[in-house]
């Protein structure tokens, strides 16, 4: 990315920064892990760190991210496969079944690992049981649908923004989301699931 970003800077002869994230950085985690009032699991969180400090240290002001695109533009990353395609034709599968399937490829631990990790607490949650009740408020027939919109309800509104905002705000900059400008948003609801899915 450092190569592209190169060349876009150079076209819009804007000022290029670079920096690395390295092995090193790991030792801020804790730092970084006390900007937040509640658990955040999301790798990207320490290289935005790095990013935001960098740019408080040359004066800007306002960061402008890219959060949101992937939920925003379509199923992020894995969906792009055989089973995403079935979703894509599929009109009745449950909510659970859904909900179960997204956190099967997007969720950082699966349904032993929780009950290993929280003991018998981790034994009552039922996996994927209360994505399902968010699925159910969204009154759409399509199950793709159903999983890209859930997106917006769940993990664009309750870790990526919590993530980008907590970062910044820490630092002391602003940070802009135009993916999620209501018009991109509602332009893109009503694109056709088949379309969303193309890479």
């Amino acid at each position: 990315e450092v190569d592209d970003a190169e060349i876009i800077s150079d076209k819009f002869g804007l000022k290029h920064f670079v920096t690395m994230v390295t092995p090193e950085n790991v030792f801020s985690l804790p730092d970084i892990v006390n900007i937040f009032d509640s658990p955040v699991a999301d790798r990207a969180i320490l290289p935005q760190y790095f990013v935001a400090k960098k740019a408080k240290e040359v004066n800007i002001e306002v960061m402008i991210s890219g959060e949101g695109g992937d939920e925003v533009f379509g199923y992020p990353r894995r969906l792009s496969d055989a089973q995403g395609e079935l979703i894509v034709k599929q009109q009745k599968l449950s909510d659970l079944f859904l909900a179960r399937y997204y956190l099967g490829y997007a969720g950082l631990f699966n349904k032993n690992e929780i009950r290993s990790l929280f003991g018998d607490i981790g034994a009552d949650i039922s996996y994927g049981e209360q994505l399902a009740k968010t699925y159910q408020t969204i009154q759409l027939k399509n199950s793709f649908d159903k999983i890209y919109l859930g997106q917006w309800k769940s993990w664009l509104i309750d870790n990526v923004l919590v993530k980008d905002l907590s970062i910044c705000g820490s630092i002391g900059i602003k940070s802009a989301n135009p993916f999620i400008d209501t018009k991109i948003m509602e332009m893109m609801a009503v694109f056709p699931p088949a379309k969303k899915l193309l890479r």
